[in-house]
């Protein structure tokens, strides 16, 4: 996770920029973003110190569902 207040910096560099991160815009209602933002800094903080960055950005892990499974 990174908190960004330009995401066209990382959705649409410059032209003949490279990037190394392959992202895509997801636009959720801010209820979902905030429950999704506060699950990902909790995992952060279960994370070894060590681990909880990657360069600037910020790990944090969520459970991955399938569809038709129950949790």
């Amino acid at each position: 996770m990174k908190q960004t207040e330009d995401v066209n910096r990382y959705l649409s560099p410059e032209l003949g920029k490279v990037t190394p991160l392959s992202l895509e815009e997801l636009e959720l209602p801010s209820k979902v973003f905030t429950d999704v933002r506060n699950v990902l800094k909790e995992m952060n903080e279960m994370l070894p110190p060590s681990t909880r960055k990657f360069n600037e950005w910020q790990v944090g892990l969520l459970h991955r569902f399938k569809r038709g499974s129950t949790v």
